[in-house]
């Protein structure tokens, strides 16, 4: 068994920090396995205390979406990227057999908030699926996800005054 995790945590600028993990866990029907791989995943990101406001956690998971595993991972991680978006989320894995196999989605991208976040948006779309087997990278497909997180007002340092917003003192409009 040659499975893992990566993790990079990224500075966005000062004192705004991303932990990104690269995950494979083990594949097939071995769930025991998985599932202890899991708890020991859960445990290092609740464990890593960088300064994050978000963990970003992705990979070929080896569970689907409807999977007992999958619904302990959301519970104790965040929302799939594909929750967020509020799409269903296409196959990424087919055996190389597009042909013969339908396809299970294997491959997600999770998203822990630390708090400090208002608001989450998810777009999420497959990379790496040539319709011919010669040009795929992997039996995998990809995912990539464009995230935005907005901070809270309260975690945002206030703007220089010649940042500053004009104030509105009167708007009025008249349809006739």
């Amino acid at each position: 068994m040659r499975k893992g995790a990566l993790k990079v945590t990224l500075a966005i600028r000062p004192n705004v920090r991303l932990n990104v993990w690269n995950v494979h866990l083990q594949n097939g029907v071995s769930t025991r396995v998985r599932s202890r791989q899991v708890t020991e995943l859960v445990r290092w990101i609740e464990a890593a205390h960088d300064g994050q406001i978000a963990d970003i956690v992705g990979g070929d998971f080896n569970f689907t979406p409807g999977s007992e595993e999958f619904g302990r991972f959301v519970s104790a991680v965040g929302f799939s990227a594909h929750q967020l978006a509020a799409v269903m989320p296409l196959p990424t894995w087919d055996g190389l057999q597009p042909a013969r196999h339908p396809g299970q989605v294997l491959d997600h991208i999770f998203v822990k908030t630390k708090g400090v976040t208002e608001d989450i948006a998810a777009q999420a779309q497959r990379l790496f699926c040539a319709s011919l087997l010669k040009d795929r990278l992997s039996d995998h497909m990809g995912v990539e996800v464009n995230l935005t997180l907005r901070e809270s007002e309260a975690n945002r340092p206030p703007a220089p005054a010649w940042k500053q917003p004009l104030p509105v003192l009167a708007a009025a409009a008249v349809i006739q």
